[in-house]
Formats: C-alpha cells, structure tokens, sequence
C-alpha cells in the first residue's frame, strides 16, 4: 500500500515536470505563489499550515509545493483515557490544476509524501500524565478548488486526507486559506 502511494506521487511529480501548455487563460498567471491554510480535522483538532508553490508553465495546470504544518488532533480510548496529539510536519508534492473554468475558478488535485515529528499526552483514569514522541512518514491526498480575486490574490477551500505510519486511520481535514501570487 504504501509503494503504490509513493509510487503515485512519483508518478505526479514527473507527470507536473513533463507537462505541456494545454489550455490558455484569459487571466494571466504568476509562477510562484505562497499560502496559508487553517482547517478542521473531522477526527477532532485543527491544522494550520504555510506552503509555497511553483508552477512549471503559464497556464497554471502544473505545480510542484511544499509546506510546512502544525497539526492537533485528540481521541478518547474506551479505557477512560484521553489522548492528544500535536504533529509537526513538513509536506512535498504535486498538483494538477484543471483548466479554469470562466478563468476564475480553479479545482485541483494534489499528491504528496509527508514527514516530521509528534508528541502525544495521555491523560486517564489510572494515569495522571504521559508522553511519547515519535518521527512520521506518510502521504496526503487533496482536492481543492481556488477562486482568482485578483490577479495576484486567491482564496481557495481544500479537502485532505492525511495518512502516517503511526496512525491506524487516515485523518480528514476541511479547510481554506489565501494565496499570494508574485
């Protein structure tokens, strides 16, 4: 499962390099942008994170990114204890920009492999506190959709579907943020 997904990014990533001019837009696009993104994890907590992105042509299909992000979540065992989770991580990956529809909308699709590192605090009935900390390798899925403001100004709404060695499930994000083209 986990080659085929990095295999699947891979595959993105050189398809993004590779890629042609195919459609035109009548709102002239910048190469390079930067983001900041907030959302709520559907399992419980929050995840915020800042990214910059590169587009390989004109026309704004293709990009390559890279963002950093702080990421909490929290669960409650059946055995009376509450875990919380804090996950720094780092993420780089491609997205697919289907073409503009009324040169202002802007859905995309993404891939992307993940690192970094997280701290977990127990609480519970028969434990008063304990932590453990641990690296992180994992991938990310994501389908959003970015709506043209202004020529250098975007804001855009995400769904993501974050995956690590560590957890057991998948984590479900839904947010939205503003990018700044230059």
């Amino acid at each position: 499962m986990k080659r085929s997904f990095l295999l699947g990014c891979l595959l993105l990533i050189c398809l993004a390099i590779n890629a042609q001019d195919t459609a035109k837009s009548q709102v002239e696009m910048l190469e390079h942008s930067v983001f900041v993104t907030a959302g709520a994890n559907l399992n419980g907590g929050i995840e915020v994170s800042l990214g910059s992105e590169y587009f390989f042509n004109t026309n704004h299909t293709t990009s390559i990114y890279g963002l950093i992000d702080y990421h909490t979540a929290h669960g409650d065992d059946f055995e009376r204890v509450f875990h919380f989770t804090k996950k720094a991580m780092a993420e780089i990956g491609a997205r697919y920009y289907i073409p503009a529809v009324k040169s202002r909308f802007y859905p995309y699709i993404g891939l992307a492999a993940t690192f970094g590192m997280q701290m977990i605090e127990k609480w519970g009935y028969d434990i008063s506190r304990s932590e453990s900390a641990g690296y992180l390798f994992g991938g990310v899925g994501t389908i959003g959709l970015e709506y043209m403001l202004a020529r250098n100004v975007a804001v855009e709404a995400v769904a993501r579907i974050k995956y690590t060695d560590f957890d057991d499930d998948p984590y479900f994000i839904i947010g939205g943020g503003v990018k700044f083209y230059f």
